[in-house]
Formats: structure tokens, C-alpha cells, sequence
């Protein structure tokens, strides 16, 4: 039997809940539209990409620890987002 950290247990969990939030589910979509602009033949160093509808602030928090969460991003490279839109660095995937 492994024995796991309270940290890692929290993080396990924590986790878990948040991919089964509405907002995992935006950030999933993010994912396939950052993936069929990377296909398209003029790469953009910033891919825009608008909510379907606009997000409320307790929203956009989950929103970002959900793109931490899927992209692997840190909290500051998680700035560039709105209640209708969010803005990526593609720089960011490279880092």
C-alpha cells in the first residue's frame, strides 16, 4: 500500500473536482480550438479565443486553475483572460 502525503492526497482530490466543474469543460474546448489554430498555416505567437457566454469572476478563477490545471501553466502565465475571452501565449507551451 502506498502512503501518500496529505499535500498530494489534497492535490488528488482537488484535482478530480475540478475536472468535473462547466469550466474544465470550457478549457477542454480551448484546448481543441488552440489545437486547429496550430494547424492552420499561419501560426499566431497569441491565439484569442471568445466564451460562449460571458463567465462571472468566481468563473474565470476556475477557469485559470483549470488551464494551470490542463496546460500546466504556473498562475502568472495566466493573466490575459476576461468574462468573454481569454488570450494565450503560445510562448508560453514552449516554456
Amino acid at each position: 500500500m502506498d502512503i501518500i502525503s496529505s499535500r498530494e492526497e489534497i492535490k488528488v482530490a482537488f484535482e478530480t473536482e475540478l475536472k468535473l466543474t462547466p469550466q474544465y469543460q470550457i478549457v477542454l474546448k480551448l484546448k481543441q480550438f488552440i489545437l486547429d489554430e496550430i494547424a492552420r498555416p499561419n501560426i499566431q505567437q497569441f491565439i484569442l479565443y471568445n466564451f460562449e457566454t460571458p463567465q462571472s469572476e468566481s468563473d474565470i478563477e476556475i477557469i485559470k486553475m483549470c488551464i494551470i490545471l490542463e496546460f500546466g501553466f504556473n498562475k502568472t502565465q495566466v493573466n490575459n483572460i476576461s468574462e468573454i475571452s481569454v488570450i494565450i501565449n503560445m510562448i508560453d507551451f514552449l516554456i
